[in-house]
């Protein structure tokens, strides 16, 4: 049987705050698709007046029992609705914090053929890869209701 969507997870790193050890190691938690706020808080008021960078790491795991998920790409398949906030994605390792992905070059790739397409390679049954989010919140920023972006993930399978 092939890999389903439902073999490929989402995974919360180890720390999920804005300091310098943020990010780490996979954890347990899985992440809840489509719920707002499932990886970043709002931004408060003062954060809109000042600007704010913000960066958050999650896992896409395979968890099929045997198969491996070839040729994986992710890219960003829905951008932040604000004018005033731009997202940016980069790869990471697998213990990698903040601390180290702020030297990474963060990308906006904006479909699975684009040039900057995140590359995992292939990812066999089990493992996983990290991919860091940087939302970047221009100082001056307008109040905005529900200003999100989506990433998506995708690969081949054997039948």
């Amino acid at each position: 049987m092939p890999i389903v969507s439902s073999d490929i997870k989402l995974y919360h790193a180890a720390v999920e705050d804005d300091s310098s050890s943020n990010g780490g190691t996979i954890t347990a938690n899985e992440i809840t698709d489509n719920v707002v706020n499932n990886l970043f808080p709002n931004f408060s008021a003062d954060e809109a007046v000042s600007g704010k960078t913000r960066y958050r790491k999650y896992f896409v795991k395979n968890t099929h029992a045997t198969l491996t998920y070839y040729a994986v790409k992710a890219w960003i398949d829905t951008f932040t609705p604000s004018t005033d906030t731009d997202i940016f994605v980069a790869l990471g390792t697998p213990i990698d914090t903040q601390a180290e992905a702020i030297g990474y070059s963060f990308v906006q790739p904006n479909a699975k053929t684009h040039p900057d397409a995140l590359n995992p390679g292939d990812i066999i049954a089990g493992d996983s890869f990290s991919i860091w989010i940087k939302i970047v919140l221009q100082s001056g920023a307008s109040a905005y209701t529900e200003d999100y972006g989506r990433m998506k993930h995708e690969g081949e399978t054997a039948a």
